[in-house]
């Protein structure tokens, strides 16, 4: 029959094993644990990283609406100058017109002597 200290002997032999794998892995537990905090932290940012592409994306259409805008309105005044160009054109001519008309009827009721 065994005494106590053989049997304590033997209980602290099969324990030591025991311990140390507790201890191993209590460490992997707390790697786990590290790597579900940074797993978590990684989506966190990736959430934000999607959220900033998304107010990105929804600024560049933004950009884009209004570059429209402004290309539609610069046809649209560019137009509006060729019309106001054209008439001016018109109104240059006509003048011209006018004036060498006037010039010749001029020519005929002055005497020669005025018409210097």
């Amino acid at each position: 029959m065994l005494n106590r200290e053989e049997i304590e002997q033997i209980i602290n032999e099969k324990l030591e094993p025991i311990t140390e794998e507790i201890a191993a892995l209590k460490a992997q537990l707390s790697k786990v644990d590290l790597l579900a905090i940074d797993n978590r932290n990684i989506r966190q940012s990736l959430g934000r990283i999607e959220t900033a592409q998304g107010g990105f994306k929804t600024a560049q259409e933004g950009l884009k609406l209004d570059v429209e805008r402004q290309e539609k309105r610069i046809i649209r005044f560019e137009k509006q100058t060729n019309d106001q160009f054209t008439d001016l054109k018109a109104d240059n001519t006509i003048i011209k017109e006018q004036l060498s008309l006037v010039v010749t009827m001029l020519h005929r009721v002055l005497p020669l002597e005025e018409q210097r």
